[in-house]
């Protein structure tokens, strides 16, 4: 049985000396596991598609739970995300995090919808990408029902940013007024609310964090 999928992937493990695991999110069929074979080679016309957030149209065969990979139709390859160190960064934050969100069955077309418009903003956008990605971090927990309050212990100025956040738009971020040690006191405080809201470590904020202090 033949499915067509549009999903971005998240996460790719090795199989073998050949095949990947892929973890996708599709705005038709949420999270999905599936094999795609002999990738590692470089005239593997499937190689683009077994990148992570690699975004296309994917063609899956066989039953179970974790369909084959026979075809994919790049749409976005997000190259952008990968031209600097920072703004790599940024984009595994918003890959690992759609992963650790999302579960298999559960529909997650607001979260991709959110991280696809948060990709598009780490490549293009004229400020630094980790803004970016807080703004995407403070919307996957608002998703979840989290919403930062006074509760939460922050410095005033630190809640002040991430109600900005919540409220802003891509474009207003390139305008949005934060010093550096702002963003990164603010990363490492969502990177622990991560923790509470889906029960795993984000490990890719913790990375990012430690280039602030190289």
């Amino acid at each position: 049985m033949e499915e067509r999928i549009t999903a971005l992937c998240v996460r790719t493990a090795d199989i073998g000396e050949k095949d990947k695991l892929l973890t996708l999110i599709s705005a038709e069929a949420g999270k999905r596991s599936v094999r795609i074979r002999s990738v590692k080679s470089p005239a593997s016309k499937l190689k683009a598609a077994a990148q992570e957030l690699a975004y296309c149209e994917y063609t899956l065969e066989g039953k179970g739970k974790t369909p084959l990979v026979t075809g994919a139709a790049p749409l976005k390859t997000f190259f952008g995300c990968w031209e600097k160190v920072d703004k790599s960064a940024a984009a595994s934050i918003v890959a690992e995090t759609l992963d650790k969100a999302t579960i298999e069955g559960a529909d997650c077309r607001a979260e991709l919808r959110l991280a696809l418009e948060t990709l598009g903003g780490i490549e293009y956008l004229e400020t630094t990408p980790f803004v970016v990605a807080e703004r995407f971090l403070v919307g996957m927990f608002a998703m979840n029902g989290l919403e930062i309050t006074e509760e939460a212990g922050l410095p005033v100025r630190t809640l002040q940013y991430c109600r900005s956040l919540a409220a802003a738009t891509l474009e207003d971020l390139e305008v949005l007024d934060v010093s550096e040690q702002e963003v990164v006191t603010t990363l490492g405080f969502l990177g622990e609310l991560a923790l509470q809201v889906f029960g795993s470590r984000i490990r890719s904020v913790s990375e990012a964090v430690k280039l602030f202090y190289r």
